[in-house]
């Protein structure tokens, strides 16, 4: 997965202005149980900002927009209510300690 979103991301990249960052799988599910990111980056370069979570061998797509503030979460067997809280609270912990 984290190959696969690399050069996609490295496609997008290549066509056009805006920008898009990969964070790999184990970082972004070291990020989603509440730990430190362990990367430094500036948000403020990117339009999109991916990464996938595995949780209990389930993988989810997490999509940051830190220009707008806004992240998406889509997960293959169903958005719940708690996992989508979770995606919101970790994003918006994250944009308010920048």
């Amino acid at each position: 997965i984290n190959a696969y979103l690399t050069v996609l991301v490295s496609k997008f990249n290549q066509d056009g202005a805006e920008r898009a960052f990969v964070v790999d799988t184990y970082e972004m599910t070291h990020v989603w149980k509440w730990n430190k990111p362990k990367i430094k980056i500036d948000p403020v370069f990117y339009k999109y900002i991916w990464g996938v979570v595995n949780k209990d061998h389930h993988w989810m797509l997490v999509v940051l927009k830190p220009g707008e503030k806004r992240s998406l979460f889509l997960d293959p067997l169903g958005e719940s209510k708690r996992r989508v809280k979770q995606c919101q609270d970790i994003s918006r912990h994250h944009h308010e300690s920048k």
